[in-house]
């Protein structure tokens, strides 16, 4: 009986010291291994990605990859979705983007999901280039700050805005009147409101 009671007492000892051991090797495992991420579809995706040359369908790609890493899905190649890929530890070559590809990206994004027409999405990338020139010219000495500034208001002041969540655009022409910045709150029309503000810009 004596060598009963001993015998059980040594296993329940050594289950007690086992058992922990189990259970944080199961949570280190849960930890470093990133079983959530598809690493031979993130790196198809990531070939696909590169060889495509249609704007949108590239930002499409580049929405399964960031879905498939778990970061925010813009459609956007940024630093956050290259962090994400170096981290998984996926080794496919593919050339970082460039601001202004980006920059494309994002309207052709707009125009396909109705935040922007293709006209308006082509006066922004007009206006885009026309500024780039504008600080180009500043660089090369050409232009000073100050005038670079007048011209590149000249030109934002040309560039359709983003509908608010009524569809109501916020109009860049209420600038225009100096009341217009009360003309930003020109939403639905409301443009008394903005020459009321401007000095000089006529009675309400």
């Amino acid at each position: 009986m004596k060598n009963l009671l001993l015998a059980t007492a040594l296993v329940t000892a050594l289950i007690g010291l086992a058992a922990p051991a189990i259970s944080d090797s199961h949570s280190g495992s849960e930890t470093t291994t990133p079983a959530s991420i598809d690493m031979a579809a993130v790196a198809t995706l990531l070939t696909t990605w590169e060889a495509a040359t249609d704007v949108l369908a590239k930002a499409e790609i580049a929405k399964e990859i960031q879905a498939a890493l778990g970061v925010k899905v813009d459609g956007l190649i940024g630093r956050r979705t290259i962090l994400a890929i170096k981290t998984a530890g996926i080794s496919t070559e593919f050339t970082k983007p460039t601001r202004a590809e980006n920059g494309k990206a994002k309207l052709a994004l707009a125009v396909s999901d109705g935040t922007l027409t293709q006209e308006q999405a082509n006066v922004i990338s007009d206006g885009q280039v026309t500024i780039k020139e504008i600080q180009d010219k500043v660089k090369a000495g050409d232009l000073t700050k100050n005038e670079a500034k007048t011209q590149i208001s000249a030109v934002r002041d040309t560039m359709p805005t983003k509908p608010d969540r009524n569809g109501a655009g916020v109009g860049n022409g209420g600038k225009g009147d100096k009341g217009g910045k009360g003309g930003k709150g020109g939403k639905g029309g409301k443009g008394g409101k903005g020459g009321k503000g401007g000095k000089g810009g006529g009675k309400p």
